[in-house]
């Protein structure tokens, strides 16, 4: 029985002994049964595989399980040699963990009341700030389903993307006079109107993209803006040496060209993107009690912490009360659709299925308007195109510009058959591993600038970088290892965790690789290799010191292999995680490893047998085709990348224009 199964693991991951408020239990219980069942189809199909198991391994069924038996059983699954099982353990984890966290249930355990994702007074918020969307020279021709200039006129550039990338080249290119559109799946959200990175609909695959073994989580953003309209944006300026070295190694290994990217170049084009973005370095007074166990426990230590550059307003300047993101949506597409001159269409929801190749010529792309509920603070159809949905529109154009990102494009890319084998391989992720650690003063760490702190210390030699960062309850329960009992335990005490995350510098491996399935959406194949599980454990040991510097009482590992709920989920000296250091081991679903800096899968090179694109953004064999965006980096750009990707963009917009 559905029901009965969802309710065994519902008690398994929050024991009813545990809550005060019996009624609050069961219809928490309830409500999110309801809610799993109309938003997961195969919800019901998982849980029953779960009790196929039990069957097969206990002769019982999982309600007639004893505690300890439950917690053997769906213990074993994370250890299981079977990927599928491993799978279904982990999602099962972070569905329930999550759901029951985020409830009103949840609220009563962590003493935490959610900030409201909506701006108080939105309708009045979206009638003052939403642009006036100047109607463009566009249409649809019913009879052969194309959008066309109404002047006839052919359409210069198709940009595919609204990213940093995206929103660089629609800004800058269409202020020329050039006929431009830009394309992106996801939706328009005004900005300032929602606080974006709480909406799921607003990330790729609702933002648990997970590789095939499962050992990462993928985190994409899926609205105009991409990532960059999502994520914090802590910012590492192409100027600093952990870019510069990147770069410089390229060179020396004749990837890329000695001319291309040079330093005066890279400063001229990065000067234009603070002015634009208005990025800013934040200030000692900013550190929140969160980000100041990283500031003075790493500064206990010898170490140099550092203060991270924002695209961000200043406190208290924003136009909007709950959201304090500088994005490229109103900082670049806003102001550049604005101007009365302006040959800019935007086309939100807008999801490619293939270019449209002649021979080596590129002649557009072909998609649909996705069709979904509208989502708060979203803007429709901004210039009135009333695109139908689910059916198949060609865009067609002079030149196409793929700015989709890492994932997007090498998948627009091997969905057209472009013919390169390099197309996909060679992922960078970015790992990132939190580290929580429990003190004995109130951290609230949901107060204040969520990150302003990192340390870099060892990224150049050993290639990780410490970064504070701060989560929501229904975030922070995922990275708690044990039994529901154990994470109760320490969730009572959310309001004193603090943590901080460990961020690897990886290495490409072709294995690791984007690919399609049967249904031609993408499919990622990634594991960390032992040089990077290396650097993972010493970024580890490093964050385990530096919690207990800053006067941690117990530090949580998020590792659900040793720490299984057989033992206490935490160490409470250095002694034991010393003895404890060599059991970690970073096997698939055995860890909270995520990736939110994917790049490198249509690499750039001097040479087409390294490469996906040559140094001028062009795809091999094809004289109108061009990536700009995360992908085309011939490895990691040496930390996070997205002010570097704003900045590769203004130089090639600056070279487009400067054609003759």
């Amino acid at each position: 029985n559905c029901q009965q199964t969802h309710e065994t693991i519902f008690n398994f991951y929050l024991p009813p002994r545990l809550i005060s408020h019996p009624e609050l239990y069961q219809e928490t219980q309830q409500s999110i049964f309801k809610e799993l069942l109309s938003q997961n189809k195969d919800f019901c199909s998982t849980l029953s595989s779960v009790e196929e198991i039990s069957f097969v391994r206990n002769k019982k069924a999982l309600g007639s399980l004893s505690e300890d038996k439950l917690n053997d059983t769906l213990n074993s699954l994370f250890k299981s040699p079977e990927s599928h099982e491993r799978k279904i353990a982990f999602s099962l984890r972070s569905i329930y963990l999550s759901k029951i966290y985020s409830s009103a249930l949840g609220e009563t355990i962590t003493g935490y009341k959610p900030k409201q994702s909506a701006h108080p007074d939105i309708d009045s918020y979206l009638k003052k700030y939403t642009p006036n969307f100047i109607q463009k020279n566009l249409k649809l021709n019913q009879e052969t389903s194309s959008i066309q200039d109404t002047e006839k006129n052919k359409i210069d550039y198709l940009i595919i993307g609204s990213g940093p990338a995206g929103s660089v080249l629609a800004h800058e290119l269409s202020k020329s006079g050039k006929r431009v559109v830009i394309i992106d799946q996801g939706p328009l959200i005004l900005p300032g109107s929602v606080i974006n990175s709480k909406i799921p609909q607003l990330r790729e695959n609702l933002g648990v993209r997970v590789s095939e073994d499962g050992g990462i989580i993928f985190r994409n953003g899926r609205a105009v803006g991409g990532g960059a309209a999502i994520n914090i944006d802590l910012a590492f300026p192409p100027t600093d040496e952990l870019v510069q070295r990147r770069i410089r190694n390229w060179k020396t290994n004749n990837i890329i060209p000695q001319e291309l990217w040079t330093k005066e170049e890279i400063q001229i084009a990065y000067n234009w993107v603070e002015k634009q973005l208005g990025t800013r370095k934040a200030n000692t007074n900013e550190i929140n009690s969160n980000n100041l166990i990283l500031w003075e426990g790493t500064k206990k230590l010898g170490l140099n912490p550092d203060l991270y550059f924002l695209n961000s307003y200043l406190p208290r300047t924003s136009p909007s009360q709950i959201y304090f993101k500088r994005s490229p949506v109103d900082h670049l597409l806003f102001k550049a659709l604005a101007k009365p001159n302006s040959s800019l269409n935007l086309i939100p929801r807008f999801k490619v299925h293939k270019l449209l190749l002649d021979k080596n010529k590129i002649l557009g792309a072909e998609g649909e308007i996705l069709e979904y509920p509208q989502l708060v603070g979203e803007i429709q159809d901004p210039h009135n195109l009333s695109l139908q949905s689910k059916k198949q529109i060609k865009i067609y154009a002079k030149t196409t510009i793929l700015s989709a990102g890492a994932l997007g494009s090498a998948s627009i890319l091997l969905r057209s058959k472009i013919d390169n084998p390099r197309i996909g391989k060679g992922i960078i992720a970015h790992a990132s591993l939190p580290v929580i650690g429990l003190y004995k003063q109130p951290i609230k760490n949901w107060e204040g600038i969520a990150s302003t702190v990192y340390l870099d210390d060892f990224a150049l030699n050993n290639d990780f970088i410490l970064e504070a960062t701060s989560s929501e309850p229904n975030d922070v329960v995922n990275l708690i290892p044990g039994n529901g009992e154990q994470i109760h335990e320490l969730m009572k005490d959310y309001s004193h965790l603090a943590g901080f995350g460990v961020m690897v510098i990886d290495s490409p491996d072709e294995s690791n690789q984007v690919t399609l399935n049967e249904s031609l959406e993408p499919r990622i194949l990634y594991k960390l290799f032992e040089l990077d599980k290396n650097k993972l454990l010493k970024g580890l040991d490093l964050s385990v010191k530096v919690h207990f510097a800053a006067g941690a009482q117990k530090v949580v590992i998020p590792n659900f292999q040793f720490f299984d709920g057989t033992r206490p989920n935490y160490v409470e000296s250095l002694r034991e995680w010393e003895a404890i250091k060599k059991n970690i081991n970073f096997e698939t679903f055995q860890n909270f490893v995520s990736s939110a800096h994917m790049q490198a899968t249509c690499k750039m090179g001097k040479t087409k047998d390294i490469s996906v694109v040559s140094p001028d953004h062009k795809v091999c064999d094809y004289e109108n085709l061009y990536v700009v965006d995360s992908s085309i980096f011939p490895s990691s750009i040496g930390a996070n990348p997205m002010q570097s990707i704003y900045t590769i963009a203004k130089i090639f917009s600056d070279k487009q224009l400067n054609k003759k």
